[in-house]
């Protein structure tokens, strides 16, 4: 079993590895969403494939031995009972069930967090989501099919406000909400696996790369690169959610201003298909 376990981890460095040498850069943004979401999966079935090995089978040859009987002491059965000894995997599980308790119950917590702000706030219907506008929401995100505003962010009624909401509402309208709770479902029961948490932070920074790219289509480029840079991180419980507002700011300015080249783009896209 620890084999298996090594063998998924190396199988998803790996592939994460590939992903961020030759997808990771480019505008394919709607294929590094699915490579992310098979990525784990993939890497989980790796381990249990066998290829068959050929070798070339040698001739055997039966040889018979005469057999030795010899008589050996007869020893006495001793009556003492033999203290049972507690197996090292039975500690492995119950350490993994542990952690793995621990770690959904805070998804839950956060969940559960979430779920009471869509009640105390005031929900307000909006083309095909929902406006939660609360005060306790100090940076707008996005949760199934509802998007989450300070109220005063909302009363503005400017270009920003605007902004904000179109980006939520890609984010909504692609169903990004599905891909993060497959990847946190994932971290619950593969802790263990590094890898899995660096596949969560790189599927949200493609998310938000959608999200921008959209947004940039509909508005002036200069103007939603401003708001991306007077927007500050803010505390709302990241899990589950996807915020406009993101440590990966650098990253997404740096996406929005590089250009497209179609050529390099497929060509790493045929190299990256070849290597995994």
């Amino acid at each position: 079993m620890i084999l298996v376990l090594l063998k998924f981890i190396g199988c998803s460095a790996i592939l994460l590895f590939l992903y961020q040498f030759f997808l990771a850069k480019e505008k394919a943004f709607t294929l590094n969403r699915w490579a992310l979401l098979l990525l784990l999966p993939t890497a989980m079935t790796v381990p249990f494939i066998s290829l068959p090995l050929w070798l070339p089978q040698e001739s055997t040859v039966n040889l018979s031995y005469p057999v030795l009987i010899q008589s050996s002491p007869i020893h006495a059965i001793s009556s003492t009972p033999v203290p049972q000894i507690i197996p090292t995997e039975f500690w492995y599980l119950l350490g993994y069930l542990l952690i793995t308790g621990l770690l959904l119950a805070k998804k839950l917590s956060a969940l559960i967090k979430i779920i009471k702000w869509t009640k105390e706030g005031s929900v307000r219907p909006f083309k095909t989501a929902k406006l939660i506008l609360s005060k306790k929401v100090s940076s707008p995100f996005s949760f199934g099919n509802c998007i989450f505003m300070h109220p005063s962010t909302y009363l503005e009624g400017t270009d920003k406000t605007e902004m904000i909401i179109k980006h939520e509402l890609i984010h909504i309208t692609q169903k990004h909400h599905i891909d993060l709770a497959i990847i946190e479902f994932l971290t619950v029961i593969c802790w263990f696996n590094p890898v899995v948490f660096l596949v969560r932070k790189a599927m949200v920074l493609n998310h938000e790369y959608l999200a921008d790219q959209g947004v940039k289509e509909t508005v002036l480029p200069v103007a939603y690169k401003k708001l991306l840079l007077n927007l500050t991180i803010g505390r709302n419980p990241m899990i589950w959610t996807s915020a406009i507002s993101s440590s990966t700011l650098k990253q997404r300015l740096i996406m929005l201003n590089k250009p497209q080249n179609k050529r390099a783009m497929h060509l790493r896209i045929v190299n990256f298909s070849f290597s995994a």
